[in-house]
């Protein structure tokens, strides 16, 4: 039997609880004429029957043919946000199913955590079920965010007043984090070589290596809660933004050294989602372009001020895919090293 561990699968297990019936995961329902590229959905759900979840390894493609036959059933991608890629799985997933399966009606369905108002109304248009739940986190990627607060605070002081020695146990009080956590946090640094620890503290001994690691493990896409298009132009966003926000990247580099190596147009910012309500009222949902990005914030970062300091910036700026990214990234890391 099959359970319940990554995000995604979290999303699926809360649908399912709602929507009880015999789930099978990762289903394979169509390959191209190479017969070499599965083509496979999330899930595939027959309502009305027992209760029951199945891995795929826990069936094969005759049993399912058999389980499905006549039955009507729901096929779902499961994604954190709605996107064209996920719309595009379960409708290529539905045909597919229809040409390989003899079953009654297949209804597409999509689980998510955060949908986008003109993508709504297209799965609406398409008759493409979108259901929204919020979002488990798992016990890795709570702990991620803890070891990021950590590396945040050790590149932020060793950037701006050199201080390369610590104790675990002051970030330890600093934080409220217990020793082994902060031990932890320093298990990735320690084997690259960039931390060396010793006796009661530990040294950072390659400053520029230990950003590097930082921004190659940021999950950027994964702390987004709001995208929209605005008409008015990157200064005019910044100027009407929420006080509630922090700048980060294009409009943090900006604003902290009052030039641009080019010309951006895309505004990111962190906000707490107890905020994002009033952000909306004044950045509503609108379909287009997205040039405002909202980034959720951790309880921390506003210690730094309404812009990111620049070790964020800089590991956010090396994830994103903005041609004029780079630009920004290479004029950073001069005045950082």
């Amino acid at each position: 039997m099959a359970n319940f561990s990554t995000p995604e699968d979290k999303l699926l297990e809360k649908y399912w609880d709602q929507n009880p019936g015999k789930l099978f995961k990762e289903v394979e329902v169509g390959r191209v004429k190479n017969e070499k590229c599965k083509q496979k959905v999330d899930a595939v759900l027959i309502p009305q029957k027992e209760k029951e979840v199945y891995c795929e390894h826990d069936f094969n493609l005759r049993e399912l043919k058999e389980e499905v036959e006549g039955e009507s059933v729901k096929i779902i991608e499961v994604k954190s946000k709605l996107n064209r890629a996920v719309i595009g799985q379960v409708e290529v997933g539905k045909y597919l199913m229809s040409s390989n399966f003899n079953c009654g009606e297949i209804s597409p369905m999509i689980v998510c955590s955060e949908t986008q108002a003109g993508l709504r109304k297209y799965c609406d248009y398409k008759d493409i079920e979108v259901s929204v739940f919020e979002e488990v986190k798992t016990d890795s990627e709570i702990e991620m965010n803890k070891k990021q607060v950590i590396w945040r605070d050790i590149l932020f002081h060793a950037l701006q007043d050199k201080k390369l020695e610590w104790t675990q146990q002051e970030l330890a009080r600093k934080y409220n984090l217990s020793s082994s956590t902060v031990f932890n946090a320093l298990k990735v640094p320690r084997k690259s070589n960039v931390v060396k620890v010793g006796g009661r503290g530990f040294e950072v001994k390659n400053v520029e290596k230990f950003l590097h690691i930082w921004a190659t493990l940021r999950d950027l896409e994964g702390d987004v809660i709001y995208e929209t298009n605005v008409s008015d132009s990157v200064t005019d966003i910044e100027k009407k933004m929420i006080p509630e926000a922090v700048f980060g990247s294009y409009t943090a580099y900006h604003e902290k050294y009052g030039e641009m190596p080019a010309d951006y147009g895309k505004v990111y910012v962190y906000l707490q989602e107890k905020d994002l309500s009033k952000l909306k009222e004044r950045f509503p949902e609108r379909e287009g372009y997205e040039n405002l990005v909202v980034l959720k914030v951790d309880p921390r970062l506003e210690d730094f001020g309404k812009l990111t300091p620049d070790c964020q910036t800089f590991v956010d700026l090396w994830n994103h895919s903005e041609w004029y990214a780079e630009e920004f990234l290479k004029a950073l890391e001069e005045k950082l090293f």
